[in-house]
C-alpha cells in the first residue's frame, strides 16, 4: 500500500485533493490506519482517480462525478448528463465568439477615430411594462412632450412624474415626420384611457420584455441626442447587428430637478445578428 504522499506524487494530485475527496466519499483510501489515522491507497484505485480527474477535465462537478460513479446511473442517464454539458459549453462558446467579436468591432472602432468611443453600449435584461402613450406622425418632437404632460395635468392623472417618460420611435423620420409614440410607464393598477385632443386617446399597452437589449446613455442637452445616436449607429454596424424594434428612448431623471448638463437619456435598441 502507498500513503497519500506517494500516492499524490503518482497521481499528480494534491494530498489536499485526495483529502477533499475522501471527505465527500468519492474516494475513499484502501485502508486508514486506526491509531495514526495516516491514510493509505493501492494502485488498484488508480483507475477510479483517473476516471474523477477525466469527468472533472470534461467540467462535470463533483456532485455529478460522484452521481456517476457511485449511483449506478444507466447510460441513457449519463448520456443526458454529458449533452447537457456540452449545451454549457456550446453556450460559453457561444458568448465567447460574441465577446471576441465586439472586442474586434471596438479596434475597428478606435482604428477608425483614432480613439477610444466615449460612449459605452451594454447589453440589459429589460422586464414588460405597461405604457400609457398616443402616438402620431408628427414634425414637432418636443410638442408630443408638452401635449403628454399638459394632458396628463389637465387629465389630473396621478403617479407618474418626468423621470418615467418614454418615447418610442418608428423607423427615421420622412417627408410627413417622424412616427413616434410618447408615454409613461402606467401607474400601478391603471386601468382605461386617458383623452388627449380630438379622437386621439392615451391608452395602456405592453412594452414587451426583451432579454438583450443594447443600451447607451446619453448625458446632457436633448438637443444632442442626435451625436449619440450616430455613435449607436455605428457601434451597431461595426459589431454585425440591425435593429429589429422601436427605438426606445428613456428619460432616467426629471430635467426640472437637475441642471441640463446632467439630464441622463437612455436609448434603448433590440438587436439581432444581420
Amino acid at each position: 500500500m502507498l500513503r497519500i504522499g506517494d500516492f499524490a506524487h503518482i497521481c499528480q494530485v494534491s494530498t489536499k485533493t485526495l483529502r477533499y475527496y475522501d471527505e465527500i466519499g468519492l474516494l475513499e483510501p484502501g485502508h486508514v490506519d486506526p491509531f495514526t489515522g495516516y491514510r493509505y491507497y493501492t494502485m488498484s484505485q488508480l483507475p477510479r482517480l483517473n476516471r474523477i480527474l477525466a469527468l472533472k477535465d470534461l467540467g462535470l462537478s463533483l456532485e455529478e462525478i460522484s452521481l456517476i460513479l457511485n449511483d449506478n446511473l444507466t447510460p441513457e442517464e449519463i448520456r443526458g448528463m454529458l449533452k447537457l454539458r456540452a449545451a454549457e459549453l456550446e453556450a460559453q462558446v457561444a458568448d465567447s465568439q460574441a465577446r471576441l467579436a465586439r472586442v474586434n468591432a471596438r479596434l475597428r472602432m478606435i482604428d477608425k477615430e483614432n480613439e477610444m468611443p466615449q460612449q459605452e453600449v451594454v447589453f440589459k435584461s429589460i422586464p414588460a411594462q405597461q405604457y400609457l402613450s398616443f402616438r402620431e406622425v408628427v414634425q414637432d418632437v418636443p410638442g408630443q412632450f408638452r401635449k403628454m404632460g399638459e394632458t396628463l395635468e389637465k387629465r389630473r392623472v396621478g403617479g407618474w412624474d418626468k423621470d418615467r417618460v418614454v418615447a418610442l420611435y418608428y423607423g427615421p423620420p420622412d417627408e410627413n415626420g417622424i412616427d413616434m409614440a410618447v408615454g409613461v410607464i402606467a401607474p400601478d393598477g391603471f386601468e382605461g384611457s386617458v383623452p388627449v385632443e380630438g379622437d386621439l386617446m392615451m391608452t395602456v399597452s405592453e412594452l414587451p420584455a426583451v432579454e438583450k437589449m443594447a443600451c447607451l446613455i446619453h448625458k446632457g442637452s436633448y438637443s444632442r441626442l442626435g451625436e449619440t445616436y450616430q455613435a449607436f449607429g455605428r457601434w451597431i454596424e461595426a459589431n454585425g447587428y440591425r435593429i429589429v424594434n422601436p427605438c426606445r428612448e428613456i428619460y432616467l431623471n426629471n430635467p426640472d430637478d437637475v441642471p441640463e448638463e446632467e439630464w441622463l437619456t437612455e436609448i434603448q435598441y433590440q438587436l439581432e445578428k444581420a
